[in-house]
């Protein structure tokens, strides 16, 4: 059985990725968090030091040992670079790039997006989250003389289409994380314009935490005089994710730039009505007036546009697309792609 080492921050998606190769390639870890990986189907997890000098020795004793077949690197940053730049002579590497990593870092400087661009030309294979606008934007950094292959996390195993005579509850759910990027901020303003008028309506918050956004989100909610409507969840398992998806009317994905957002997939394919913010990746698989509304995170939106939209319709959209979105169809192409470079 063929080795792949993942070098990786630990991420739900990562995880997934790592289940689909379970059974057909020995797999070891190397994160940040040993513990969050606990439950996954590996030979072993590893976590990376601090100190460049120790990490570069701790390193490159732990490749010497595990020999991969493969280093299956997700997502561009420090930790990416560091890793290629150590290794990219000596053995096969595949990057997978999510989303912000490519559409907003390279953006923030000279160095940020020189170091974007060294990973992109050093690494032995290239891949992105499936997305027109996640490509174009990898070509502009890198040429086109790489191929850059598609890749999908797939939606959650626990996740699958509701009977359409199910009715669904007055909730509109916001499963993204807590940082700035995600405009949760945005969405519990327009939630407390919105309840005024429709006080059956609750907002329920998932996502990971931050441990300064987080607080004051809360702090916001009670001052804006919602916290009978609205629910902080943490974040959620899988299953509980699912479970929140099939019971919400609305879902709400506002972030300032995206890959291919697997919330957004989980969404169709759980049936919900999309408010999405207005950007590529989103248009790519989101029809205005169809399945959802697109909104500018940047300034104030009106959640009660999704009122106009027609639930049969919308269901109808929604049965046909989300039958790409399988995780089972995520896995088939991975392991393709795996048996291509591993051959």
């Amino acid at each position: 059985m063929k080795k792949i080492l993942v070098i990786t921050s630990a991420s739900i998606h990562a995880k997934k990725f790592i289940e689909m190769m379970e059974q057909e390639y020995e797999v070891s870890v190397l994160t940040n968090n040993i513990a969050f990986f606990d439950g996954a189907v590996t030979q072993d997890v590893f976590v990376w030091q601090k100190s460049v000098i120790a990490n570069t020795l701790f390193s490159i004793k732990l490749i010497r040992k595990i020999k991969p077949d493969l280093i299956h690197i997700h997502q561009v940053n420090k930790i990416s670079f560091f890793y290629i730049f150590l290794f990219s002579h000596f053995y096969k590497i595949l990057l997978t790039a999510w989303g912000s990593d490519i559409l907003v870092a390279p953006h923030k400087g000279f160095i940020s997006r020189w170091m974007t661009r060294f990973c992109l030309k050093n690494t032995t294979y290239l891949s992105s989250i499936n997305s027109i606008g996640m490509e174009a934007t990898m070509r502009s950094l890198v040429g086109n003389d790489k191929q850059i292959y598609p890749l999908s996390f797939g939606v959650s195993k626990y996740v699958y289409f509701p009977d359409p005579k199910e009715e669904k509850e007055h909730i509109i759910y916001s499963p993204r994380g807590h940082r700035k990027l995600y405009n949760i901020e945005r969405v519990v303003y327009a939630f407390s314009r919105f309840v005024k008028k429709n006080t059956e309506w609750m907002l329920f918050i998932s996502g990971a935490s931050d441990e300064e956004n987080t607080p004051r989100l809360k702090k916001l909610v009670e001052a804006l005089g919602i916290g009978n409507n609205t629910q902080f969840l943490g974040e959620l398992s899988q299953q509980e994710n699912a479970d929140m998806m099939r019971r919400a009317k609305v879902m709400i994905s506002v972030p300032d730039s995206d890959g291919r957002p697997i919330s957004v997939l989980e969404a169709i394919s759980s049936n919900c009505t999309l408010i999405c913010s207005n950007i590529g990746a989103n248009r790519e698989i989101v029809v205005e007036g169809v399945s959802g509304v697109f909104v500018n995170p940047a300034e104030d939106f009106d959640l009660s546009l999704v009122k106009d939209i027609d639930i049969n319709l919308q269901t109808k959209f929604n049965q046909i697309i989300s039958n790409d979105f399988s995780f089972e169809k995520a896995k088939k192409d991975y392991l393709l792609l795996l048996d291509d470079i591993l051959i």
